[in-house]
């Protein structure tokens, strides 16, 4: 009845159209159940994929802990470094100090030209200290509190140094043997001889004259050997007994003058090598080298902390 009216052309449309509706019924459920089951594959994924992220992500955080770590330890390392090949260039700048003086001092080179291998090295090594603190104090691990330590030191070096080529420019001025004012000296003690014996010549004189002199250049010898001021004060006291028995002779006021002179000038440079070499220090601990000396007092302790410190650091990151 559904169809009755119709044309031919208008069946078979309607018939298209409900066969239409009957498979779009047929396949509903099929695909709403396709649907679903994509829904959960695509969860199922998206949960492997967050896992696989997650544990991508776990592993490159675990790797950049250790890397961090590891720079860390390296450079921990590498200011260990430091303070240990500092610490040996500290001796050994000690140790060229101490050669210079004792042998450097003397030598024909040093006293003619100011120069010396000792004191060549004394430089380079100085400069390879200031140049490992320099790059302590700019290292990245470096904190505030080992700055400021390492800052002081720098200072405490620069007193050092400073002083060191103070007592070197006395030590040239003062000379030895024939050079400087020991060359003075010299000189001078030698003319004195020669000018008693020239004037005093079959004098009643010359044997008293000849035993102070002896005394004088013992007086002065054991000054230069123990560097006691008390053969100082002897050897002012002998020069004027030598002076007195001069006075006292029976030479014309003319030779008196002269020779009395003589040991005035030779007084004078001796007293003036007595004076550098106060400034200098007659002992480790007194004039310039005991400023030295409290210089490296004063930095002992700071480098001690930074030792300290950098132990300290070095163990938190190995823990």
């Amino acid at each position: 009845m559904f169809f009755m009216g119709m044309s031919p052309l208008q069946k078979s449309a309607s018939w298209i159209d409900v066969a239409h509706k009957i498979y779009n019924k047929l396949m509903a459920k099929p695909k709403q159940a396709g649907r679903e089951a994509m829904f959960e594959r695509l969860k199922l994924n998206t949960k492997l994929l967050v896992g696989f992220l997650i544990i991508i992500a776990f592993i490159i955080i675990v790797a950049a802990i250790s890397y961090f770590s590891f720079q860390r330890i390296m450079h921990l390392d590498q200011l260990d470094t430091y303070l240990g090949t500092t610490e040996v260039n500290i001796l050994q700048l000690r140790r060229m100090e101490k050669t210079f003086l004792t042998e450097g001092v003397t030598n024909d080179s040093f006293l003619k030209t100011g120069k010396s291998s000792y004191l060549t090295k004394h430089n380079e090594i100085y400069d390879e200290i200031n140049l490992g603190f320099s790059n302590l104090l700019n290292h990245e691990l470096t904190n505030s509190q080992v700055a400021s330590e390492v800052k002081q030191i720098k200072q405490y070096l620069q007193d050092y140094q400073k002083q060191f080529k103070q007592i070197v420019h006395k030590l040239k001025a003062m000379g030895f043997k024939e050079y400087g004012l020991r060359g003075e000296l010299r000189q001078s003690i030698h003319s004195v001889e020669v000018t008693s014996k020239q004037l005093t010549k079959n004098s009643k004189i010359s044997h008293q004259l000849q035993a102070a002199m002896l005394t004088l250049r013992r007086n002065e010898k054991d000054y230069f050997l123990r560097s006691d001021l008390t053969y100082v004060n002897k050897l002012h006291q002998n020069a004027e007994h030598f002076k007195s028995i001069i006075r006292a002779s029976s030479l014309i006021n003319t030779k008196k003058q002269s020779m009395i002179k003589a040991v005035d000038y030779y007084i004078s440079k001796f007293n003036n090598v007595v004076a550098i070499e106060k400034e200098v220090g007659l002992t480790a601990s007194s004039g310039i080298r005991g400023q030295m000396q409290a210089a490296f007092r004063a930095l002992e302790p700071k480098y001690h902390n930074i030792k300290k410190t950098l132990h300290n650091l070095i163990l938190d990151s190995h823990a």
